[in-house]
């Protein structure tokens, strides 16, 4: 049986996108765990095709997207947490002088 993301998960996104704060987040959480579920069950089934033919590092959907909770929407520094070293070392040798 194949897997497709439900309209039901397309209709949470715009649903979150009108509605970007915490509270309404809160309120619908159970929207976002069922469009979760889908979106896993998905990834899943397409990271197994994927895998007939490749070798992939990702083993499951739940390693391959980001938790919401580290989205910096509702957050009041809107930094990221961590920066990967490369981009640190471009941000420290950034200069703003142009030529």
């Amino acid at each position: 049986m194949k897997t497709l993301i439900e309209k039901s998960t397309f209709d949470f996104l715009k649903k979150l996108k009108r509605n970007n704060d915490r509270e309404w987040f809160q309120e619908n959480k159970n929207l976002y765990l069922e469009a979760q579920s889908n979106v896993h069950a998905w990834i899943d089934q397409l990271l197994h095709e994927m895998n007939k033919h490749d070798r992939l590092q990702t083993a499951s959907a739940k390693e391959s997207l980001y938790r919401i909770y580290n989205d910096v929407r509702f957050s009041k520094d809107k930094s990221f947490t961590t920066e990967a070293p490369s981009r640190q070392a471009a941000t420290k040798n950034h200069t703003t002088d142009e030529h």
